[in-house]
């Protein structure tokens, strides 16, 4: 995820904030989203728009333990993304993240 953005124009910094986040969100999947021992899908989406980075994390299964503070995975995510946000839906949880053009190189 580093590498895509960096060659779709981000600084290396903020690539590396995006892939930070990235597996942050994706962390908190096989964390959260599944019980133990079993599987599921994970969706991972990255784009340009314009001048703007967005990138979601996605699961089809459910954040039982919501309350569970063993981590600050979310809280650096928000603090590092532009704009982010976390929604639960009947079929799953999506993490999305967006990155403005700011923080692209000149």
């Amino acid at each position: 995820m580093e590498s895509w953005a960096r060659a779709v124009g981000m600084s290396s910094d903020a690539a590396n904030d995006v892939a930070l986040c990235g597996c942050e969100a994706m962390t908190n999947v096989v964390l959260h989203a599944y019980p133990a021992g079993t599987t599921g899908f994970l969706e991972l989406h990255a784009r340009l728009e314009r001048t703007e980075i967005v990138v979601t994390v996605a699961d089809h299964g459910r954040w039982d333990d919501q309350s569970d503070t063993s981590g600050n995975g979310l809280a650096l995510i928000h603090s590092m993304a532009d704009d982010s946000d976390v929604v639960l839906g009947a079929h799953g949880t999506t993490v999305w993240m967006c990155w403005t053009g700011g923080q692209w190189q000149h």
